[in-house]
């Protein structure tokens, strides 16, 4: 007998936060290989929308790539420091950022799925 499966979920709008709270205090229990992963996630988002811009999206290009290198720059101030707030802040907000539709998805192309790069 075969299975079927079918992938469903919910409609994007219905998973974005009215309000969110970006307290970087609230990162300093965050185990370090969550923060790596997140680290990964953010270049990741960041990087699709460089990728799949059209070439006149000069915004998303000089927002994106800038980004993935706060990141960067966060994320090494971070592990050696884990008490530096002014570095989590950093990381928090490039994270917000990054996960904006604004940036993620590009008027004019399709999106490329970036996001299976960091998927087993």
């Amino acid at each position: 007998m075969t299975t079927l499966w079918t992938r469903t979920g919910l409609s994007p709008g219905a998973r974005r936060p009215v309000v969110s709270v970006i307290d970087p205090e609230l990162t300093m229990s965050v185990p370090g290989g969550y923060l790596l992963d997140g680290a990964v996630d953010i270049i990741t988002h960041s990087t699709e929308a460089y990728f799949s811009s059209s070439e006149d999206a000069v915004f998303n290009d000089r927002l994106s790539l800038p980004l993935a290198a706060t990141v960067l720059d966060s994320l090494s101030r971070i592990l050696e420091d884990p008490e530096d707030k002014h570095a989590r802040a950093a990381f928090s907000w490039a994270s917000t950022v990054a996960r904006r539709s604004a940036l993620t998805k590009p008027a004019g192309r399709p999106r490329i799925p970036c996001m299976f790069l960091n998927t087993p």
